[in-house]
């Protein structure tokens, strides 16, 4: 009887260790934070590759696991803009800077769409923002000098992003709009020299 209860007590040890180490392992494979960089990364490099449904697919996974994943949101946006479909990028663009305010592109971003909306206060407001934490950005005194064009004024702004836009410090969306800027306001004379 004796060795009939030890035996029965040794399958149950074993059978406990075994459960539990298989549950300890499928809990890795279960990590919330990993499964969702996982997602992350594999949209990224769907996106790269210019795969922008599977991209799409991807983040939305990750946005599964984790809704407020603020990183997701803003590659779904990048994935959303080169679609060519605005409102959504500007509903991941609007949930990526309530969830990251200090994302400075994403800001960027969301006042170019904005802008192009014409809503020039509430493009304005993001370019401010984006200034307030880094006062040298030249995507913000690129988007300030394109809102200045907008409402069809020069702006000091337009001569900050000229001292800032150099090739290390610019993007290819402020080297657009300095060339629109350019084509539509003219620098502000010298001073002590008439404007021609």
């Amino acid at each position: 009887m004796r060795t009939t209860l030890s035996q029965a007590a040794r399958q149950i040890a074993t059978v406990l260790a075994v459960s539990l180490a298989i549950g300890l392992t499928a809990g890795c494979h279960r990590d919330p934070n990993k499964q969702k960089l996982r997602y992350l990364e594999s949209g990224k490099r769907y996106a790269d590759q210019g795969k922008l449904k599977e991209a799409t697919i991807q983040f939305a996974n990750a946005l599964k696991v984790d809704r407020n994943y603020a990183d997701a949101h803003y590659q779904l946006s990048k994935v959303f803009l080169k679609q060519g479909s605005v409102m959504p990028a500007y509903g991941e663009l609007m949930r990526t800077v309530d969830l990251q305010p200090g994302n400075l592109q994403a800001r960027i971003d969301l006042g170019n769409i904005l802008l192009a909306g014409k809503q020039i206060d509430r493009a304005t407001a993001q370019a401010t923002a984006v200034l307030a934490i880094d006062n040298n950005n030249a995507d913000a005194h690129a988007l300030l000098s394109s809102i200045a064009a907008a409402k069809g004024i020069a702006s000091r702004h337009w001569r900050r992003f000229n001292r800032l836009s150099r090739p290390t410090r610019i993007g290819p969306h402020s080297m657009l709009r300095s060339a629109c800027c350019r084509a539509t306001i003219q620098p502000p004379p010298p001073r002590g020299r008439p404007a021609t």
